[in-house]
């Protein structure tokens, strides 16, 4: 399956600690990573594959220039993350690119779109419209992708943390942002996160990152009474 959707998030909180282990835990061997730091001209990456048919970019290199030029592109964008099938294998790369002093809610917020390819299935059964437009970059696919990573993030960090001090933070973060058209999808995931919350409280997860993930679409994600988002098929 094709994953063309590219990522951005505007960020606050400088990652002062734990950024260097948190991708790996975070991921939990779901998808290998590159994390660069847009301009970093020296930065060689882990692994260099080729990509499967069907992305928009080909390479490891490629998907590092590429992603790089769309942060470039705008003062506002802090990190975009888009993840690839590696071609002729089963193994995912996520890369994020990302501005200096990267906050830790947004790399948990980049993390989060990482597990794309796990939404993707889902949409491929129960709402195959939905899935073509994110396909086809539909201007409304924001609402159902900034969604997603936000539950997702908030998930793994409470996974990880043993709190909720991210979805605390990141619901005061969003409320207090600008309501510009590009903050909308933020906007329209905060009750996400609050049923988030909630179930949170006496939820008993997997261990497994993907099944975590599988657990919270199919519990939160496609209740369409908390996610406003699945209401605008078609739009």
């Amino acid at each position: 399956m094709s994953i063309r959707k590219t990522f951005s998030l505007l960020g606050l909180v400088i990652c002062l600690y734990g950024c260097s282990d948190r991708p790996e835990e975070f991921l939990g061997g779901f998808s290998e990573y590159e994390i660069v730091e847009l301009h970093d001209n020296n930065y060689t990456p882990k692994n260099s594959y080729s990509y499967a048919l069907g992305h928009s970019y080909s390479s490891t290199e490629d998907a590092i220039e590429g992603i790089s030029k769309i942060v470039s592109s705008s003062d506002s964008t802090k990190a975009t993350a888009n993840v690839f099938h590696v071609a002729n294998s089963n193994k995912k790369q996520c890369v994020i690119v990302h501005r200096e002093n990267m906050s830790q809610l947004t790399l948990n917020h980049e993390l989060g779109h990482c597990f794309h390819p796990i939404l993707f299935s889902h949409l491929e059964i129960k709402a195959p419209t939905i899935l073509k437009g994110i396909e086809d970059d539909k201007k409304w696919s924001d609402y159902y992708l900034e969604s997603f990573a936000e539950i997702v993030a908030g998930t793994r960090s409470f996974s990880l943390d043993g709190d909720k001090s991210y979805i605390i933070k990141r619901i005061q973060e969003i409320e207090s942002s600008s309501d510009s058209e590009k903050m909308l999808p933020y906007k329209r995931s905060i009750p996400l996160l609050k049923h988030l919350s909630d179930f949170l409280d006496s939820a008993d997860l997997p261990a497994s990152p993907e099944e975590q993930v599988n657990l919270i679409l199919e519990k939160i994600y496609f209740e369409p009474k908390f996610n406003k988002a699945l209401q605008r098929v078609n739009r």
